[in-house]
C-alpha cells in the first residue's frame, strides 16, 4: 500500500507575494523550483524529490495544499527538512492553521478557524489566535518532538522525526491538548464499518 502525507492549511489571501514566499521557504532548505502555473496556483519544489504545492485563491479564505507526499520523498529530504520548509512557508504567507494529514481525517475543516481544534497529526501550525488557547509553557511541556514559538504567539508543534516511523502517540497528544478526537472509521474485510481508537 502507497502510504502519503500531504498538508493542508487556510490563509487569507490578500497581497501577498506568494511565489516570493514560497521561493524563500524552498531555498532555506535547499528545494529548488522547477515548475510553477499561475492559473491554478501551484509550484514544484525539488533537488532530487518533488513536492508539490498548490494554492486556491478562489475566496478570501484561500487554502494550501503540499503533497500528498510519498514516504521516499519524505526519506529522501528527511522530516526535519519537511517540517522547517512547512514552518517558513507558513510563516510566510500568514497560515490561520495547518498540519499535516493522511487518507481520511485530518484536513483542516473551517470550523477549526475560530479555534476550536478538533484533530491533530505530525505537523501542525497554529497562529497566535489559536494557539492562545494553551498556555505557552503548557505547549513547550507537551508530547511533542518539537515546538517551535514565534515572537508573534504562532507555534509550530512536530509529533516526531517523520510521518511515518517517528510519529509519536497522536492519541498522548490530542489528550494533551483537550483534543477529542472522533472515532477512526475503518471497512472491515466484509465491508462492515469498525471503529478503531487512535495511536
Amino acid at each position: 500500500m502507497l502510504e502519503l502525507v500531504g498538508f493542508h492549511a487556510w490563509f487569507t489571501a490578500g497581497t501577498l507575494q506568494l511565489d516570493a514566499a514560497f521561493d524563500a521557504a524552498a531555498q532555506q532548505v535547499g528545494m529548488a523550483l522547477l515548475s510553477a502555473d499561475k492559473d491554478p496556483w501551484s509550484r514544484v519544489y525539488g533537488g532530487g524529490a518533488a513536492v508539490d504545492c498548490h494554492v486556491d485563491l478562489s475566496s478570501p479564505r484561500a487554502q494550501l495544499l503540499v503533497g500528498p507526499l510519498e514516504r521516499k520523498t519524505i526519506e529522501f529530504w528527511g522530516g526535519d527538512i519537511i517540517a522547517s520548509f512547512l514552518t517558513t512557508l507558513c510563516r510566510g504567507i500568514g497560515v490561520t492553521l495547518g498540519r499535516t494529514y493522511r487518507d481520511g481525517p485530518g484536513l483542516v475543516q473551517p470550523e477549526e478557524l475560530s479555534g476550536q481544534v478538533d484533530f491533530i497529526d505530525w505537523f501542525q501550525y497554529l497562529s497566535a489566535p489559536i494557539a492562545a488557547k494553551w498556555d505557552l509553557a503548557h505547549l513547550k511541556a507537551g508530547p511533542f518532538s518539537r515546538v517551535d514559538v514565534f515572537g508573534d504567539g504562532a507555534v509550530a508543534l512536530v509529533l516526531g522525526s517523520d510521518p511515518f516511523e517517528g510519529i509519536m502517540s497522536r492519541r498522548r497528544a490530542a489528550d494533551y491538548l483537550g483534543i477529542e478526537l472522533a472515532p477512526r472509521l475503518v471497512k472491515g474485510p466484509t465491508g462492515e464499518t469498525i471503529s478503531l481508537d487512535w495511536k
